[in-house]
């Protein structure tokens, strides 16, 4: 879908939300346009709108996007967390991961993850996803909050795994929180993919799935450059089609102990054309030397 036509969705999308009394912006995030809440309770990507009209004639857009904002107001109106008892909160709380430029200059509750990565907390009401304010009053204190809702974004369902190319594989779900699961990656590895002695590289798309491989001293380079090379087909040439939007385009490293640190993503040019820079950090070559 060309640039125009992503511009004329987010046009009507963004009239049926104002038609509404909902005001929204168009912002971008980590290069990618969104639709952007001006109280800073939502965001709608691009890549979201897509998919939303996939299959549909351009003509029926508008009722598609009228339903949108409907779902998009009752949702404001019906969803409150600060309403919730604790036993609710405990049942509903869950945690995702964000690009890190997206929350920063906000007032959401967060705490980093790696290094362009934030992990935040949110609400899983029925109609949609409330992601907490630090001004929200709850009845739990928020490293309770941060452990309860890592252990119930643990236990979304991953639907299937299989191999995207060679040794880089996916683990994917309709689950809106199986990227998020990749912020206790042991959770993960353990009940999806097996032993890992050296770590694991791995990626996130988007929320609904987490690309990886398995590294060995022997083939490490080689797997983190295959890998690389498939986030960037789906982040960045691909990057409107991505359920939800692109969660970030780099490759992470998730060591044995636990620590995770960013081994690829920055962005250059070689030779006139755009490249994606490999560098592998102080922790991947202390699990996995590089001769």
């Amino acid at each position: 879908m060309n640039v125009q036509t992503v511009a004329e969705m987010m046009i009507l999308a963004r009239r049926a939300l104002q038609a509404r009394g909902i005001p929204v912006t168009l912002q971008f995030e980590e290069d990618q346009p969104v639709l952007a809440d001006d109280a800073g309770r939502f965001v709608i990507p691009a890549g979201y709108l897509v998919n939303l009209v996939d299959g549909s004639a351009p003509s029926d857009w508008p009722d598609v996007f009228a339903a949108l904002a409907d779902n998009v107001s009752a949702s404001l109106t019906q969803a409150h967390p600060e309403d919730l008892t604790a036993d609710q909160l405990r049942a509903q709380i869950r945690t995702r991961l964000v690009a890190t430029s997206e929350v920063e200059s906000t007032d959401l509750v967060w705490r980093p993850f790696a290094s362009d990565l934030a992990q935040i907390l949110c609400v899983d009401f029925p109609t949609t996803v409330v992601r907490l304010n630090i001004g929200v009053k709850l009845p739990l204190d928020r490293a309770t909050l941060f452990r309860l809702g890592q252990a119930n974004t643990d236990a979304e369902p991953v639907d299937e795994v299989f191999v995207v190319d060679g040794d880089v594989w996916c683990l994917a779900g309709e689950s809106h929180y199986v990227a998020a699961r990749a912020a206790n990656f042991a959770s993960l590895a353990a009940e999806h993919i097996g032993p890992a002695p050296h770590g694991i590289a791995f990626s996130l798309p988007d929320r609904h799935s987490v690309l990886f491989s398995v590294l060995s001293p022997e083939e490490s380079i080689t797997w983190v450059m295959a890998l690389t090379s498939v986030t960037e087909t789906l982040c960045v040439e691909a990057a409107a089609e991505r359920p939800g939007g692109v969660i970030s385009p780099s490759v992470y490293y998730w060591a044995p102990d636990g620590r995770v640190e960013r081994i690829s993503g920055s962005r250059l040019l070689m030779d006139g054309e755009p490249a994606t820079l490999i560098s592998p950090g102080p922790l991947f070559a202390e699990f996995l030397p590089i001769n």
